[in-house]
């Protein structure tokens, strides 16, 4: 990837296998080409905030279903076996977790797409009166990490499948907050939940269809007592569905791949008010991530 290769030195466009369509992310210097901050900041494969192993994952397993767009809108249904070629009910978990080189590019790319609004979804709402919290589906802690270190006196525990948390310590920080942090390996659709004050959903709600999405949120509402609360993670799209485009884009891209998509606040409100929560609250973050909050009744 050629913005990998920039930072060893200016590259010609020729030797770097670049292309036109990379302008606004390079910028001319008097032998060649060179990384723009914001490309430096998120496409380079070692940067903090780095999104390579994000965008690498969509090119190799994103864009065969986007191929196959037509027949998921017709049929209705996920279009793993033509992309694929699984027929697998969960071709999620057979791409990316078949052997550990594929589990720690999608573990990587997962924690590169959420530490980039994890500041942004901690720092959305006062959660100060919160002692504990459970991220369901936590994998890295990318943001259970952020949300320790805003909160010094918050204990997170992240539920994740046992492949992903016998990898988890590859991103553990060297900061106070990692003590904050703890790993329980189990599935959120058949194990017993964690108990926690604050149960959080980042960027889980958007994979599944319509039925998971009940199920789930009715298992964390039996594990929430009143008082309690749910954070999600997600992308919010306007009451009318027209925008905002980065939202309309994932909302497409959860259609294909797995029969989910994004929601409206409305939307929210009428999913959550349903399994007994409520004071529906939300914060556009202007990040990749837009944060809501709701109190269990």
């Amino acid at each position: 990837m050629v913005f990998v290769l920039l930072p060893r030195g200016p590259q010609l466009w020729s030797r770097g296998g670049t292309s036109s369509s990379l302008t606004g992310r390079t910028s001319p210097v008097t032998s060649g080409y060179s990384n723009t901050p914001l490309a430096t900041l998120y496409l380079l494969s070692d940067g903090e905030y780095s999104l390579h192993s994000f965008v690498m994952i969509h090119e190799e397993f994103g864009w065969p279903f986007f191929s196959y767009l037509d027949f998921a809108v017709r049929e209705g249904t996920v279009q793993a076996q033509r992309a694929l070629g699984t027929a697998g009910e969960d071709h999620y978990q057979e791409s990316f977790y078949k052997n550990r080189e594929k589990k720690l590019q999608f573990m990587r790319a997962m924690h590169g797409h959420t530490k980039v609004a994890a500041r942004h979804v901690a720092t959305a709402f006062d959660l100060s009166g919160f002692t504990s919290a459970c991220d369901l589906g936590g994998s890295t802690g990318a943001l259970a990490y952020e949300l320790a270190r805003q909160y010094p006196g918050l204990k997170v525990t992240i539920f994740d499948l046992p492949e992903v948390i016998e990898d988890a310590v590859l991103f553990k920080p060297h900061g106070p907050e990692a003590g904050q942090v703890s790993f329980v390996p189990g599935d959120f659709f058949r194990d017993t939940l964690p108990e926690a004050d604050l149960y959080i959903l980042s960027k889980i709600l958007h994979n599944w269809p319509d039925d998971k999405v009940h199920q789930l949120l009715s298992r964390i509402s039996r594990s929430c007592k009143p008082g309690g609360g749910l954070l999600l993670a997600e992308q919010l799209l306007d009451e009318d569905k027209c925008r905002p485009l980065p939202a309309l884009m994932m909302s497409l891209t959860m259609t294909v791949l797995f029969q989910g998509r994004e929601r409206s606040l409305s939307e929210y409100h009428s999913l959550l008010q349903a399994h007994g929560f409520t004071d529906v609250r939300a914060v556009r973050t202007g990040s990749t991530s837009d944060a809501v909050l709701a109190t269990r009744a």
